[in-house]
């Protein structure tokens, strides 16, 4: 009796939609740098729009193949503007809040 021979198909990581409010220094930079390493899809915010775009830009220039968008807003007053600007340039749903 042979053995018949199974193909394994190698299927791509899943990736996630992460949001991290304050993600443009310190523990939510370090975070938004682990989830584009795991291959995840990252949006930052922050309230000082040249930090945010500073922060967004380093993490596009470490991370390339990977979707960085920096959203300037303070979360405690714009989070339906934040939520609804991250789900649109993400273009999926997104799956984590990091706050």
């Amino acid at each position: 009796m042979q053995a018949s021979a199974v193909h394994w198909r190698a299927r791509p990581p899943l990736s996630s939609q992460v949001v991290i409010t304050g993600g443009t220094r310190g523990l939510g930079f370090q975070l938004a740098r682990a989830f584009l390493a795991l291959g995840d899809d990252v949006c930052i915010s922050g309230r000082a729009p040249g930090a945010v775009e500073a922060a967004a830009a380093k993490l596009r220039s470490e991370f390339p193949r990977c979707t960085v968008v920096g959203v300037p807003a303070d979360a405690a007053r714009d989070a339906e503007a934040l939520s609804a600007r991250a789900a649109a340039e993400l273009g999926h749903i997104v799956s984590r809040l990091i706050g």
